[in-house]
Formats: structure tokens, sequence, C-alpha cells
């Protein structure tokens, strides 16, 4: 690393502006270096115009400013060498200047239709690497923002807080003015402004532990054994283009689905994971298995003690996530919704969600392994599962001057992990629910794709039988 960087970085480690990344924050590092991960996206459709740059430039400054993960980059180290163990990660500190253009995209010829327009945002590569924001703003008309963003400091929940906050701060900000030259505007320049910069946070599994209890290790193996034998499991398919298919239900009709949910004691998200199981097998999509499986984002945020202050991991990389199988499932029934749902709070309450995570991301593999390597390989000669499930529940909404009409959240995991990556945001005061499936094309034929998502549908809509 240059002198220049050191220098910038010595100083923001006294000041607590600069830190290690966690093992968590490296895993999705390594993924971004290693090309193996896009991005994952938040579009947000206003009800007034938000195309003012002077509103922008103020509400997110405001944001950083308050949040100070959101403005870091990261100090990037020589991974050629994928063989020799690398145990000590890169750095994460603040930029040392960010304007404008640095997080500004405008979107130009953004397809308009939902699932166009999520494939090519979905598509957009943010460079790793020292200068570089973690994040971007794509502005896709005079109404609508994108959220783009890698994994390595942000989530969903992440996405789904920064708009709440954007919302609060345009309803809250003055109309400023419009002669200034905003895009080499300095939004953030650390010499000028450290004095106004919190410390960073600790990394949320640095206080949280994610190491798992040594009987979690042949429960975990097993798991892994039986998915190996007992689901079907395919190559990976790095790089392929995606399809990408969406689905509105507005919220009168997903009043009616929460109505049938609650009254059967289950939540959205077991609901909609059991519905999509089911209807793969509905159109034959699972004839050579005995089972299927899924993995379901957990937020990491559930486990966050009364004695830290919640307010600093609003942003920031703090997902976990359950990974099991299911026999496969003939029909719609509230009996297997029950089964999932009850599998959830299990994982959840168990801490099982962590350990899983944990496994993977412990020091003793870090220790024998180079990371990069290991898990590139492991892709790469590996076979990947059904399904990855996220679902950032509601997006909260105020019917003031800048209220959200649609929420949509999506990503695709390039191929790699998992063949379908289905994601879900809920605004119950005008987008009502909004379900992105992306899969790569060379995994199922669109018609076939398009048969699964109408029966999909469908059995949402409709309900289970019993």
């Amino acid at each position: 690393m240059s002198s220049l960087i050191q220098k910038s970085l010595d100083s923001m480690l006294s000041k607590g502006h600069a830190r290690r990344l966690s093992p968590v924050e490296n895993f999705f590092a390594l993924a971004q270096r290693q090309k193996l991960y896009k991005n994952f996206t938040m579009v947000v459709k206003f009800k007034n115009k938000i195309n003012s740059k002077g509103l922008l430039y103020h509400a997110v400054r405001n944001i950083i400013f308050q949040n100070p993960l959101m403005g870091c980059t990261v100090v990037n180290t020589d991974y050629s060498d994928l063989v020799t163990p690398k145990p000590q990660h890169d750095y994460i500190k603040i930029l040392d200047k960010l304007k404008f253009k640095d997080l500004f995209i405008y979107g130009g010829n953004v397809p308009k239709e939902t699932a166009k327009r999520m494939e090519y945002i979905n598509d957009i590569v943010l460079p790793y690497g020292h200068g570089n924001p973690f994040w971007k703003l794509i502005i896709l008309d005079d109404f609508t923002l994108g959220y783009i963003s890698n994994h390595i400091s942000s989530d969903g929940i992440t996405a789904k807080n920064f708009f709440q906050d954007l919302q609060h701060q345009l309803n809250t900000l003055a109309l400023p003015s419009s002669d200034i030259d905003y895009d080499n505007e300095l939004i953030l320049d650390y010499q000028t402004d450290q004095h106004l910069l919190p410390t960073l946070p600790p990394a949320l599994d640095s206080i949280i532990s994610h190491k798992p209890p040594l009987w979690y290790y042949p429960e975990f193996l097993y798991t892994m054994y039986k998915i190996s034998k007992t689901c079907e499991l395919i190559q990976p398919s790095i790089h392929h283009a995606h399809h990408y298919k969406s689905i509105n239900i507005p919220p009168e009709q997903l009043s009616q689905i929460q109505k049938m949910i609650k009254a059967h004691n289950v939540t959205m998200t077991p609901y909609l994971e059991t519905a999509w199981l089911v209807s793969q097998k509905q159109i034959n999509l699972l004839e050579t298995s005995s089972n299927v499986d899924i993995i379901t984002a957990v937020d990491t945020r559930h486990y966050i003690s009364s004695d830290v202050d919640r307010e600093k991991y609003r942003y920031g990389l703090h997902a976990c996530s359950t990974h099991t199988y299911w026999k496969v499932m003939n029909d719609f029934k509230w009996s297997s919704v029950r089964e999932v749902h009850k599998y959830m709070k299990w994982g959840v309450r168990t801490k099982r969600a962590l350990f899983r995570l944990g496994f993977i991301t412990s020091d003793k593999l870090a220790n024998k392994h180079n990371l990069d390597g290991f898990f590139k390989d492991k892709l790469k000669q590996g076979k990947k599962g059904n399904t990855m499930f996220s679902n950032v529940g509601v997006v909260n909404n105020s019917n003031d001057e800048f209220e959200f009409e649609d929420v949509v959240f999506a990503q695709h995991m390039n191929g790699t992990y998992f063949k379908f990556c289905f994601c879900c945001a809920t605004d119950l005061l005008n987008g009502g629910l909004n379900i992105v499936v992306s899969v790569p094309k060379c995994d199922i034929d669109e018609d076939e794709l398009d048969l699964l998502m109408n029966q999909f549908e469908k059995n949402v809509i409709q309900g289970c039988k019993e």
C-alpha cells in the first residue's frame, strides 16, 4: 500500500474510523474480489419528484454522518496468491473524499418493466478497492431511485433502513439552492469533517458470537450430506445471463393473504417458501429428487442484547441464514406451512442461523486455507442447491410529500450457490408485496419458468387446501 494510504489508515485507526473486516464481512469481500457476486438492489418509486441534486446531496450527507459505515472503503491488498493462508483481513476505513458524482449513477436507457430493470441493475459491478464506496444510488427517472450495494458492509435491511431514513430526510429538508455544481460537491471530506463523524461500530459478529458449539458440527455435516444425496443439485453457472420474473400482489389482495396466515398462526416467509417449493413439484420440476433444499436469510440484529445500542447497527452486514431440506411436497397445505414456520422459529431461537455462517468463516479455516482460493475452488467444483430466499419484510412508509409508491428488492447469486434467487419487499400503503425471482437462463427454459411463476402466484393468492 502507498505511504499516503498507510498514513490515512494509521490516522483513522487511532480515531476509531478504521478497523479490520470481520470474518463475516471478509467472506462477502472475497466474493467481490473473486468476482463471485455482483450486487443486491432496492428500487423505490416516490410519489413526488426526487431528482433534485441539492436535496439528495444534503439527505445522503446527513445519513452518512449519522452512520459512518456508509462512508467507508476498503484498503485492499494483493490477492494474486490464492494458495498461502491469509488470516489477516483487509481494513475498512472512511473514505478520504467522496464527491456527489462518485456516489450517483444516472440510469439512461434502463428498462421500465420491473423484472428487466432489476436484471439490468443487478449486473452492475461495484469495483473492489481503495477509494471506491461499497454502494451507489442510481437515478432511474424523476421519481425513482435505486440503492445498489455489494454485500461487504450492507444487507437487505440496510437498504430498507436507508430508504426509510432518506424519506425522513427528504420530508424534513428545505429545497436548497440549485446554483451549486453538486456533481463535484464533496459529500465527505475527511480532513475537514472527521470531528463530525462517530466512530465505526464494532462488527456485529465480534460482539455476537457465531462460533458453533461442538454438537453443531455433526448436525451441520449430516444436513449437508443429506442435501448432497437426496436433493437435486446442479453445476454452478457463473457469469451466465439470468431470467428475471416479478410478481406484484397489491395491498388489498395482500391484506386478505395476511388475514389467512394470521388465522393459522404462521408468518409470511414460511407461507411463501412453502408455496414456492410446492409449485416446483406441481409443474414437475422436482421429479428426480426426494428432498429439496432452501436457504433463508435471517437478520442478525435479532440477537443484539439490550445493553447494546441497536441504532449503531441499522446499517452494515448483519445477515446470517438457515439452510435445510424438505421432503418434496405435492400439495399446498397449512400443515406444511406450519412445519416450515416451526423450523424457522427454532433455527433462529437456537442460534443455528448464526452457527452456519460461523462454521464457514471460522478462524480455523482461515488459518488453514487461503479463503479466496478455497471458496473459489469449492464453487467451481461443487454443486448448487435450489433456492436462496430473502425477505426484507415491510418497508415503513409515511403518507407525506415523499411517500413511497412502490418498493422492489432483488439480487442474483451470479449462478453460484443456488439455482433460484427469491427476493421480497412489502409496502403496505401503496405498492403491496413485490417478489422478484432470478435464475440463470441455462438452468431453466423461460416457458417453464413462466409456468412456475403462474402456479406459484395462484397458490399464494388462493391459499392452502386444508
